[in-house]
């Protein structure tokens, strides 16, 4: 990404050739499918891309996490951390890879309330 040092990083991305604007605030879960990926969104919605999760990586806010080899999440939709899993608002429970847990732990011990930390 072609990006000068001190200017502002974007709030979305477009996709689907512009004809989709995604709101990095309203993405919960970004999930790889082979050469695909799905964002689903906040509203409920899916947006389905044609291009990796790897492509996207570089060009995502430090508050979307990268969970898994399949997954990034966004730490303002994690409701709770449980031993391997992470459970998010929508009800949905991802796992988080052996290498990246010690790590996302801490991210969203930071985020949670201690109530909320299993």
């Amino acid at each position: 990404m072609n990006i000068l040092p001190n200017a502002p990083l974007p709030d979305h991305l477009l996709v689907l050739g512009g004809r989709c604007l995604l709101r990095f605030e309203d993405i919960i879960l970004i999930e790889g499918q082979g050469n695909y990926t799905l964002f689903r969104r906040s509203d409920a919605t899916e947006v389905l891309t044609s291009k990796s999760l790897s492509w996207y990586q570089g060009r995502l806010p430090d508050y979307l996490i990268r969970a898994h080899k399949s997954y990034f999440v966004n730490l303002a939709f994690v409701v709770a951390f449980e031993k391997k899993t992470i459970r998010l608002s929508d009800g949905k429970c991802i796992e988080v890879s052996r290498r990246r847990r010690r790590a996302v732990r801490k991210l969203v011990k930071t985020q949670l309330n201690p109530l909320s930390y299993l």
